[in-house]
């Protein structure tokens, strides 16, 4: 069930033109590669859902008061239009709203001892929409 790794090799690249790689978000996305590791640094733009907060209610849990709001999730902000050739690598929240088939998210993150994220051993296409 769920990521299986099978320690085999992917499939060989097909003899095709490159494909242009965007990261839009906020900082680099290293992917362990099947040549080794690639670095696609951070874009000079970020790509954001818009939100909007209401409802601001306070509630009493065992570890004391907290506050909490509703959040409506909006439009996806900076964007750019589909280019061919290219695919935008962004958050999986932005690529669940905006349903566009040249998105792709950092899948299978590797963490350091400390637990911070260091790699992805992939890009992947969101589900449903590729």
């Amino acid at each position: 069930m769920g990521n299986h790794n099978t320690g085999s090799a992917p499939p060989a690249m097909p003899d095709l033109p490159p494909m242009r790689v965007v990261n839009l978000t906020p900082h680099p996305v290293v992917v362990d590669g099947p040549e080794g590791r690639v670095t696609f640094p951070r874009s000079t733009s970020e790509t954001r859902i818009v939100t909007t907060e209401s409802g601001r209610a306070a509630i009493h849990t065992d570890h004391g008061a907290v506050e909490t709001v509703t959040t409506e999730l909006g439009t996806v902000d900076g964007l750019p239009d589909a280019t061919p050739g290219t695919i935008y690598i962004v958050s999986l929240p932005v690529a669940l709203a905006a349903r566009r088939t040249d998105l792709v998210v950092p899948n299978g993150l590797k963490r350091d001892a400390a637990g911070a994220v260091v790699a992805c051993d992939s890009l992947a296409f969101v589900g449903g929409t590729r």
